[in-house]
């Protein structure tokens, strides 16, 4: 199967000329919202392994940091499980290993007076390219005065050179909170569906980088992947589509060039099928896409030898 590659790499040189456009994320507070439907106990661990091993998605841009402190709310003895957990998630095989520092807090609760005091007061003197993460549950707007708890932890990372990641559990719009604005970078989560061997997927939309959306940027896709050390892997591609058949058949159409009929029999579909789910998609050119190993895997792993009965239409494409 060929590689469609010509035109990946004619945006890969545009999007070259908009690195002073796409830079690291600065210190301060960084929000990203995670739904209900949404694993969050691995997207914190497989985002934060991606903020401190550093990572360059034209999404999520962060320098490679030597530490990180994490505030769990859990008991004393889930803290000691965490911190075995998160010492074997950030093992390398160059013995490196950064800075953990777990903080656990029952009933924790970052935007109250309370919380606020106990994370300044545990950051008060940070190491640099420190990163901290903590995650809070929202149901409502923002109160007045969690609002102002907001803009006193953003001064205080800017202080100190932090950079704070506050992951809210909410299935509220983002306007509806009331920190789209305040927040250094916003991100907004939502749920796709997973390839297969992946433990979750979903989305990452920057609302920060709206303005680049016409470039394919601030629109990813990841998944955390289970492995066999029992750490959790990130993998990253542009977003096409939710849903994986619309995915795959994309995938196959303009990736890995594959006619309607292959592409159908592969994907035990009719030709009108793969037409009608690639056409439904339309996105700028992606410059992130996965290996074509694992496309070409993916693809055979949803192969049915018995295509569908559905009804022929003289419309569809040759």
């Amino acid at each position: 199967m060929a590689i469609k590659t010509n035109e990946l790499e004619e945006k890969n040189n545009q999007l070259t000329g908009m690195s002073e456009a796409v830079t690291p994320a600065v210190p301060g507070l960084h929000i990203v919202q995670v739904p209900s439907n949404l694993p969050l106990i691995y997207i914190r661990r497989a985002l934060e392994q991606a903020v401190v091993g550093g990572c360059s998605a034209y999404t999520l841009e962060f320098e490679k940091s030597q530490h990180l402190v994490s505030f769990l709310s859990v008991s004393k003895n889930q803290h000691e499980q965490a911190n075995a957990l998160y010492r074997n998630n950030y093992a390398s095989d160059e013995g490196e290993l950064p800075r953990v520092v777990l903080l656990g807090k029952n009933q924790f609760d970052v935007f109250s007076p309370e919380g606020l005091l106990y994370v300044t007061l545990k950051t008060g003197k940070p190491s640099k390219k420190t990163v901290c993460t903590m995650q809070q549950q929202i149901r409502s707007t923002f109160q007045p005065c969690q609002v102002e708890s907001f803009i006193k932890l953003q001064t205080h990372a800017r202080e100190k050179e932090i950079c704070f990641i506050v992951f809210l559990q909410s299935d509220l719009a983002p306007d509806a909170i009331g920190c789209t604005e305040l927040a250094d970078e916003y991100l907004l989560l939502k749920h796709a569906e997973p390839y297969a061997g992946a433990v979750t997927s979903f989305s990452v939309n920057s609302l920060n980088r709206q303005w680049l959306s016409g470039l394919a940027i601030g629109n990813l896709q990841m998944s955390t992947i289970w492995d066999i050390d029992g750490s959790t892997k990130l993998t990253t591609e542009s977003f096409i589509h939710k849903e994986l058949k619309h995915r795959l058949a994309w995938l196959a159409r303009h990736v890995m060039v594959m006619g309607y009929d292959e592409a159908g029999k592969l994907l035990g579909v009719t030709r009108q099928t793969v037409w009608r789910h690639a056409a439904e998609i339309i996105v700028p050119t992606p410059h992130i896409l996965p290996d074509h190993n694992f496309i070409d895997r993916q693809l055979k792993f949803s192969a049915c030898p018995d295509p569908v009965d559905e009804p022929q239409d003289d419309w569809s494409p040759a």
